[in-house]
Order: C-alpha cells, then structure tokens, then sequence
C-alpha cells in the first residue's frame, strides 16, 4: 500500500507527539524537512496531501514559502499548516497573513494537534468523539456586533459553527452558546482554527464555518459539554 505524505519541520517535539499518535500506525510517511529551502522543494517533488512548517525555519521562512505555495496554481491545494512559537500577536499575524490553513502554538498541545490535522485530513480522531449536534450560539470579536451561528459538530476540545462571518485561523473570539436546560447562554473564549471556506471546502461533510476550540472553559461551560455527551449517549 503506498503511504500518503506528510511533510513537517525538524522538530523533536511535533514527531514525538505523531509517532505517539495514531497517524504513525496508518498509511502515512512523514517527510522531514530541515528548511524552508527544502520544505518548498519537497512539496513540489512529493506533492504531500499535508504540510506543516515551523514560522521560523532556516532560510525561506515558514511564512515565506506557505506565501509561494499558496501563490502557485498548481500547488495552492495543499494543505498548510504554520507552528508559531507563540501566541503574541505578531506571530499570529504573520501566520494569517501567508494565507496558511492553520495554526498551531507552542508548547503543542496533543489533543490541538491532533484534531487540527484530522480536520485538515478529513478523517476521524481516534479517541475523541464528535457528535453532531444543533445548538444556537453568537459570536463576537472584539466589541464588534453580534453574530448569530449554528453549532453543527462537537467534541471535548471545541465546534464546528455553520457561518458565513469567517475569520483567519488564530483569530480569538466571544461565544455565547445556548444549551438545552442551562438558563442563559455560556461564555467562552475560543480560537479559530481551521475554516471551510465556500470557494475550497477542506471538509464536504460540514457546511460553510469555522471549526473553534475552547480557550480555558470554566467549570459550568465544561460540565455542559460532558452533559450533552452523556444525553447523547442514553440515546
């Protein structure tokens, strides 16, 4: 069987995390890559169906040549992915503006990672399930006007919201969502991570929006999380 290719950065901690991972154990190869330079000429040559990059690789930066992928009509498909070594907001923006399809922070968070490939990818995420779902929310940034959504996919970590008001992955936002038997809506930060943009869907199974992940949930946010779970499992 021919392994599909994925191409990331020489990092010790991303590939400890994917050789842990159930991606080392199915069809995929990781490709490494120790610069920029040779990131870009390993897309071209081996056309992964992923690609992650440090921001600050050697030589054409992480940004720099997300920017020339996404520039060049015959590879501006693949997906992208940028590492930035923070969350301040230089790095964020830099990230955002190479048109890259997500972005990850440093220290990595497994479960972050894992869900942001599997989206990504499109495939399933092995012990963290998802549950459709149909919940009202709105979303705000920034004391902008509201913005009302639909929460169509849920897991543990975050939402997929059906909207057409979309934003850069690392964008942070308000959400208010309104759950069955909770008085009220629940508040929390979350962070855009990926987004199924209607001119190049990356997940057909979901509609135009915005797959977010919570950013410290409190405790009656979480409980209502596993709640919904926990219905949904006596179904």
């Amino acid at each position: 069987m021919v392994k599909k290719k994925i191409l990331i950065p020489d990092d010790s901690e991303l590939l400890e995390l994917l050789n842990r991972s159930f991606l080392h154990r199915e069809t995929f190869e990781f490709l490494v890559a120790r610069c920029g330079t040779e990131a870009r000429q390993m897309i071209e040559e081996h056309d992964p169906i992923l690609a992650i990059l440090d921001l600050d690789m050697e030589g054409l930066s992480g940004d720099a040549c997300c920017r020339e992928i996404k520039n060049d009509p015959f590879l501006s498909d693949t997906p992208m992915a940028l590492i930035a070594t923070s969350s301040h907001p230089e790095p964020l923006e830099r990230c955002q503006s190479s048109g890259c399809d997500a972005i990850l922070t440093k220290p990595l968070d497994k479960n972050q990672l894992l869900g942001i490939l599997c989206q990504l990818l499109e495939i399933e995420l092995r012990g963290e399930p998802r549950m459709s779902v149909d919940l009202s929310a709105r979303l705000r940034r920034d004391g902008e006007r509201v913005h009302d959504v639909q929460a169509v996919d849920l897991n543990h970590g975050g939402l997929f919201l059906h909207t057409l008001w979309l934003h850069p992955s690392g964008t942070r936002l308000q959400l208010n969502l309104f759950v069955p038997g909770v008085e009220g809506s629940l508040t929390c930060t979350v962070e855009v991570v990926w987004v199924n943009h209607q001119e190049w869907l990356k997940a057909h199974r979901l509609p135009v929006g915005m797959g977010i992940r919570f950013i410290d949930p409190d405790t009656d946010f979480s409980q209502a999380i596993d709640k919904i779970y926990t219905s949904s499992a006596g179904h």
